[in-house]
This record gives C-alpha cells, sequence and structure tokens, in this order.
C-alpha cells in the first residue's frame, strides 16, 4: 500500500519510464544472473566429474601398484623359505625392510592351515586387531582378491591385497599387503582446496578431509547417480561418489565434495554489478525521459486539474483545445462527456426524486393494504364467531325468567303439598329422602342464579367481540377508549393465560375518569392490538430464552390512562421485559423494521400504528426504554378533532 501511494504522487513521465525500466533491467537482470549462475554451476559440475574420474583411476593404479608389490613379494624366495618352514624371526626380518622400502601399512602371512605367522603394522592400525575372516580364508586357500577392511569407528580402512605363495605349485598360503586411507593420502588425492574427500564404509564417513565429520553416520549419493548437491554441516556441496571395492557387502566409497561457494561469490559479485549498472543506466534513462516529456506532462496535468474538478462536482470545467494530437482529441472529448454528463445528471436527479417519492407512496400502500387486510379477516372471523354465539346465548338468556318463574311455583306448590299432607305415603316419604328434597329446594335457586350470571357473562363477552369486530369500520366516532383497550385484551386474553413453559402475564389497569374520544375507533383498536402483541411478545422472548433463567420477575403489562388537559388524553402502555437498545427504538416505526425471525412478523404492525395516530388522529406516540426495566409506549391524542 506505501509503494502505490508514493507511486500515484510521482510525474507522468516517471510512470511512462519506470515500469520501461523495471522490466528491462529486471529481465536482462535475471536473464544474465541466471545464464552466469548456470554457467558457474555447470563448470562445477563438470570439475567434480572430471576430478571424481582422476581419483578413481588414482586409486586403480594404487590398487595395481599394490598388487604388483604383493606378487613380487610372494616371489622371493626368502619369503617363501621362511612360510614353508614356519620361521618367524627369518620371515619378520625379512619383511621388516621391505615394509618400509615399499612404504606399506600393513604385511600379513597366513600359512595353509590359516595360522598368522607373520603381521607388520603401522600407522593408526598398528595397535588395533584385524580379524577378517574372508581375507586370512583366501589366504590360507591361495586365493587372490583385492578387499577393503573396514575396522569400524573412526579406524580408517584399509584397502588390501591378497597375493597366494606356492613353493613348486604348493599352496603355502598367502601375503596380505595394504595400505590405510588416512586423512593425509585423501588430502593428497584432491586436487583443489575447495574440494573434500570422504571415505564412507558402511553408511559411516570412516576418513575425512573435514576432521569434524569423521564418525558421522551418512548415507552418500549411489555410485550410479550422477553429480548431486547434498548438505553436510550446514554447507552446500557438489557430490560425486565412486567405489573402491569388489566385495557388495563391504564396500568402500569415496566421495568427493566440490564447495558452492564460489557459484553465491560469483552471483554475489554479479548482482553488484547488475545493480550499479541498472542504477547508472536508469538514471540516464530517467533524465532523457524527463526531458522529452516534459511537454505532454504538462498538457496532461491541465486534463488532470480539470477531471479532479469535475470529480468534485464541478461540471462548469472545460479544457482549451490547443492540439490535434491525441492529447488534443482526449481534451475534446473530455469536454463532449462533461456535457453529456450535466444533461445526464439533471435528467437523473430528477427521476431519483421521483422514484423515490413513488417508492415510499407505494411501501406505505403495501403496508397499509396488508396491516388492513390483516385486521379485516380477524374482524370477520371474530364477528362470525360472536354471532354464533350470541344466537344460542340469546336463547338461553331469554328462557332464564321463565325458568326462575315456574322454579319458584313448582316449589311454593311443593311446600303447599307437604304442610297439607305433612305423613304422605310410604312411596313419597321414601321418593323425598332418594331425591333429598330439603337440599333441591335450597340449590335449585342457585343453581338458576349461576346460570344467569354465566349467561350475562357470556352476553358480555359477545358484545365486546362485536365491537372489536368492527375494525374496518370508518365512521368516525366519540368512544369510550377504555371499552376498546378491555375489547383487545379480551381477544388477547389465551395468549395471556399460563401455559407449560412460562407464568401467565399479569394485566394490571390503572383508568382515569376520561372522557369520549372522538376518533377511528376500529384503527385504534388496531394500534392497542399491534402494542400489547408486541408487549406479550416480548415478555415470551425473554422468558423462553437463556436471558430468562436470570428473569425472576412476574410478567406484567401496567396500562395508564389519564387526562392531559382539557383538549387532550394520554394512554401509557408499558412491559416490564428486558427492554430494547437505543439502536432498535429509533427505528421502531420504519416500514418493514422488525427484530423478530423470519415469519415470526412482517415489520409493519409499529409503522402502521403510527400512521394512524399521528396521520389520522393528530395525535403522537412514542416509546421509550431502558434496557433491563421494559419498555413504555405512550400515545396522546386530542379528544376532540376540529
Amino acid at each position: 500500500m506505501v509503494i502505490q501511494r508514493n507511486y500515484a504522487k510521482l510525474p507522468v513521465a516517471v510512470k511512462l519510464l519506470l515500469p520501461l525500466m523495471l522490466i528491462f533491467f529486471g529481465i536482462s537482470g535475471v536473464g544474465i544472473y541466471s545464464f552466469f549462475i548456470g554457467y558457474v554451476a555447470n563448470r562445477l559440475v563438470a570439475e567434480t566429474e572430471s576430478t571424481t574420474n582422476l581419483l578413481s583411476e588414482n586409486f586403480s593404479h594404487r590398487h595395481q601398484l599394490l598388487e604388483l608389490r604383493g606378487k613380487w613379494l610372494a616371489n622371493q624366495n626368502e619369503v617363501i623359505e621362511a612360510i614353508a618352514s614356519a620361521n618367524r624371526t627369518t620371515l619378520l626380518q625379512t619383511l621388516l625392510p621391505i615394509q618400509a622400502s615399499m612404504q606399506l601399512d600393513m604385511i600379513t602371512v597366513v600359512d595353509n592351515q590359516g595360522l598368522v605367522i607373520g603381521d607388520l603394522r603401522k600407522g593408526e592400525i598398528s595397535q588395533i586387531p584385524i580379524n577378517n575372516q574372508a581375507v586370512i580364508k583366501a589366504a590360507k586357500n591361495g586365493l587372490q582378491i583385492t578387499d577393503v577392511i573396514s575396522i569400524g569407528g573412526k579406524v580408517p580402512p584399509v584397502i588390501v591385497v591378497v597375493i597366494p605363495v606356492r613353493s613348486q605349485q604348493k599352496n603355502l598360503g598367502g601375503i596380505i599387503v595394504g595400505y590405510t586411507v588416512t586423512e593425509e593420502l585423501l588430502n593428497h588425492s584432491r586436487t583443489a582446496s575447495s574440494q573434500q574427500l570422504l571415505a564412507v564404509t558402511n553408511n559411516q564417513i570412516a576418513v575425512s578431509t573435514l576432521p569434524q565429520l569423521r564418525g558421522l553416520t551418512w548415507q552418500p549419493p549411489s555410485v550410479n547417480t550422477p553429480v548431486t548437491e547434498v548438505s553436510l554441516s550446514n554447507q552446500e556441496y557438489f557430490a560425486k561418489t565412486v567405489t573402491l571395492s569388489t566385495d557388495d557387502n563391504n564396500k568402500l566409497k569415496l566421495v568427493l565434495l566440490n564447495s558452492v561457494i564460489p557459484i553465491t561469490e560469483a552471483g554475489t559479485q554479479l548482482v553488484l554489478f547488475i545493480s550499479g549498472f541498472c542504477l547508472i543506466g536508469g538514471a540516464i534513462a530517467l533524465t532523457i525521459g524527463l526531458f522529452v516529456t516534459r511537454n505532454l506532462t504538462r498538457r496532461l496535468q491541465k486534463l488532470t486539474n480539470a477531471t479532479a474538478k469535475l470529480a468534485n462536482g464541478d461540471l462548469s470545467t472545460r479544457i482549451t483545445v490547443d492540439s490535434q494530437d491525441e492529447v488534443g482529441k482526449l481534451a475534446q472529448s473530455f469536454n463532449q462527456m462533461v456535457e453529456q454528463l450535466t444533461l445526464r445528471d439533471q435528467k437523473i436527479n430528477h427521476q431519483i426524486e421521483e422514484l423515490a417519492t413513488a417508492f415510499k407512496q407505494l411501501q406505505e400502500t403495501q403496508a397499509q393494504l396488508v396491516q388492513s387486510e390483516k385486521m379485516s379477516s380477524l374482524g370477520q372471523m371474530v364477528a362470525g364467531i360472536a354471532h354464533e354465539i350470541n344466537n344460542p346465548t340469546s336463547f338461553i338468556h331469554g328462557n332464564i325468567t321463565h325458568l326462575s318463574e315456574y322454579t319458584k311455583d313448582i316449589l311454593y306448590l311443593v311446600g303447599l303439598y307437604q304442610k297439607t299432607y305433612p305423613e304422605g305415603t310410604v312411596e313419597i316419604q321414601k321418593t323425598i329422602k332418594d331425591i333429598e328434597l330439603d337440599y333441591l329446594q335450597q340449590d335449585l335457586p342457585q343453581l338458576i342464579k349461576s346460570i344467569e350470571v354465566g349467561s350475562d357473562r357470556i352476553r358480555q363477552i359477545v358484545l365486546s367481540l362485536r365491537n372489536f369486530s368492527r375494525l374496518d369500520e370508518s365512521e368516525f366516532k366519540a368512544v369510550d377508549i377504555h371499552e376498546g383497550i378491555n375489547n383487545t385484551l379480551l381477544i388477547l386474553g389465551n395468549r395471556l393465560k399460563p401455559s407449560g413453559k412460562r407464568p401467565g402475564i399479569q394485566i394490571i389497569k390503572e383508568y382515569a375518569d376520561l372522557p369520549p374520544v372522538e376518533c377511528y375507533p376500529g384503527q385504534l383498536n388496531q394500534v392497542f392490538m399491534n402494542i400489547l402483541a408486541n408487549g406479550i411478545d416480548a415478555l415470551e422472548e425473554v422468558i423462553l430464552s437463556e436471558q430468562g433463567r436470570k428473569y425472576n420477575k412476574t410478567p406484567q403489562i401496567h396500562i395508564q390512562s389519564q387526562v392531559l388537559d382539557s383538549k387532550w388524553i394520554e394512554i401509557r402502555i408499558q412491559d416490564n421485559g428486558l427492554g430494547i437498545s437505543e439502536e432498535v427504538r429509533t427505528k421502531l416505526f420504519d416500514p418493514f423494521f422488525t427484530t423478530k425471525p423470519i415469519g415470526k412478523g412482517t415489520g409493519l404492525g409499529l409503522s402502521i400504528s403510527y400512521q394512524i395516530i399521528v396521520e389520522k388522529h393528530g395525535g403522537k406516540i412514542d416509546c421509550h426504554s431502558v434496557p433491563g426495566e421494559g419498555t413504555l409506549f405512550t400515545i396522546s391524542i386530542p379528544n376532540k378533532q376540529i
């Protein structure tokens, strides 16, 4: 981001030249660097390959020389006679000067019985017991072999040749001659100080020109593998492996390591050279480019300034056309674009205003239609229920009066019979006792009274339902506001009762003595329905949610009414839930805003309530909420409409 901001501030000339220069010098530098590094690496690989071949030939010559020396020694008469007579003293006296003159690290004589009758060793293997049964067996049987004796640990391996000793075609045994593969030998065998040699037996570095690697367990590259790159002691090398043994079970491998440090050094020098070249060449090219593009950038700067003014909303900006080249044509196109933008801006602004007005009207109309249809359907259903209940209720209520009078007459007649014929027949006495006549005479009037009270209650409920069902009533008249609230509570009564998941919701009424209010009764009932239903929803939500575990209050809805003055009355509806946030409170009366899950609410109820109170009745509706204490809706309307 910092590079982008800085690049954006550069002059146009620099922006034009800088990418081209970076691409040219970048591709050139990478190409030259890759070619040079590849060339140096290939030289090192070829050098490693050729040095390995020389090393293999060198040790092959050593093997041949060792074999010739062993054969010469086996053909000496003094040696043959000493072996034949098993004269150890004579044998050692004969071999000592020969060992010194031939620079052999090991001369061991084995007779045809497999006994070592002479053993001369020097250097690092002088005190190390050597017991290679394969080599001793070959000497005993008069076989000629070349092998490597690996002792293990940090003891260097020994390259040996077994030469048979014969006298008149009789096998006398064999002579084992050999030399030790030492660090000094490896140092003499390498051709450059950057090269290192390792002698590896059984995946263990026995001898190395790098002393810190001696005794390290390491898997060398395969003999047939071409020169490959390896890492040892945090250093990178090109490596090539050759073998010096004919025994597949115990091969001695020589690994030539050629350091890659020359590649790194050459790459560093080349990078410094290319960097200097790019800086000098870039400075020259940039100076020339700035001189050439100065006039072009001056004209482009005018276009840039005009574009900046246009971006800030200045549609009166124009550019003077002073040439017919590409920049001049660009200036003409800019002027035409500004003209078109001016016309389109005016047209779009006008269309936006029309669309915004139409959209707002459409939303309001749609919300009103949806809510009106819903409430109308509810009103029709309630009216139908009230009508169906009213018919049998009227029948019951109409007959209760007659039933009461008939019952009194019958009870009076029974009383006269009891006074006139106090004894009666046996059958009459038994029947009086079975039916508990005294209890019937006392309880029957009470039953009829209870039926009459229940009938009155049903008639009252039917009347409330019929009053509430006038939701679509368009008549403007003076009504009792409390009756509308009570009718609404009756409709919502089932939701106020306790259920298996929550306790009942308590309704607390504090009604003042309100005068009749001129209003649209059905619409006001719709407002009460929306606010009370929201309060019930809020209480149910908090009781059934995780927060309900901490909610230890009795769920309540408090309804108050009061006269503000001679012209205004006020209705306050408050729940004791957890309240709402300020952010939600400010959007409550917006169309289609809802906090309920999808399918639980349309977000139209409070918006339509606001329209009914403010626009239809010229009143005010407000919401106040304190988180943790509940939500209060305050409705203020004039009691008389002008």
